[in-house]
């Protein structure tokens, strides 16, 4: 939908902000084609801010991470890593966790239940792709100029949206 939305994005913008950036396309259309705007990035998924964070700041040891999540790959391996809970584990290994059962999962669902454990089943892929290395450090050059909040929406554009900036909405509701 790039090339139909873009017409539409302003030609300079003092700062770019992203309140619902899930998987971050936008974001990564503007730093390719922008002077390295300053980017403010949020979601209310606090996993998936973590994530960028790590992304940005410990590619390196994140691939590391996701180098072992490729090696030991299973049904009984998805099962036991579901079953960690992000809050109990380092940014990197709750990065790893996020990203290995992103893309193992079904459809790269991302969905938890009332407890907030995530419970998607495992998928059946072809082929995997755990650790895509120059993806990620690409994404982690591309992220430099990003800052990131896990908040909601409404209360950071409010209080943080200034004249000039250019907001991305894409709401996942």
């Amino acid at each position: 939908m790039l090339p139909q939305l873009s017409p539409f994005f302003p030609k300079t913008f003092n700062r770019y902000i992203e309140p619902f950036v899930g998987g971050g396309a936008v974001y990564f259309y503007i730093h390719a084609r922008y002077t390295a705007p300053i980017s403010l990035l949020t979601d209310l998924n606090a996993e998936l801010i973590q994530c960028y964070q790590v992304v940005q700041t410990q590619c390196e040891a994140l691939i590391e991470q996701l180098t072992l999540h490729r090696q030991n790959h299973s049904r009984e391996y998805y099962d036991c890593m579901r079953a960690q809970q992000p809050q109990d584990l380092t940014p990197v290994i709750a990065a790893a966790r996020f990203l290995y059962l992103n893309r193992t999962c079904y459809n790269g669902l991302y969905r938890v239940n009332s407890r907030g454990q995530f419970n998607v089943p495992m998928g059946s892929h072809k082929r995997l792709n755990i650790c895509p290395k120059a993806q990620l450090r690409a994404a982690s050059d591309a992220l430099t100029h990003a800052t990131f909040y896990a908040v909601d929406f409404a209360n950071f554009c409010l209080t943080e949206a200034r004249a000039g900036d250019f907001i991305y909405f894409d709401p996942p509701y």
